[in-house]
């Protein structure tokens, strides 16, 4: 704990805002998850968006770097192309 009001305050902030990107960070992780669960195609490409849009508001604020933000995007393409490509295959 701080030994004046501002080390104080410094800390209650710090405590509010951990607090909230933590709860930003496991939205992202349950996101992706979901994703990677999803075996049907249409659901698959829905939660690619919503997982983009987490990841571009996360970028945006600080929560995790931008460039970390667009590698996730690349790789849950990447992925969903790979989905795609395999359920062509065997569909044929």
């Amino acid at each position: 704990m701080g030994t004046n009001r501002q080390a104080a305050k410094r800390n209650r902030q710090s405590k509010q805002f951990r607090l909230r990107n933590r709860a930003f960070k496991t939205q992202i992780k349950n996101t992706i998850r979901k994703f990677e669960i999803e075996s049907d195609i249409s659901k698959k490409t829905e939660l690619l968006k919503s997982a983009f849009s987490i990841l571009d508001k996360a970028g945006q604020k600080h929560i995790i770097h931008h460039r970390k933000a667009d590698r996730q995007k690349s790789i849950l393409t990447k992925r969903l192309n790979k989905f795609r490509s395999q359920s062509t295959a065997v569909g044929e």
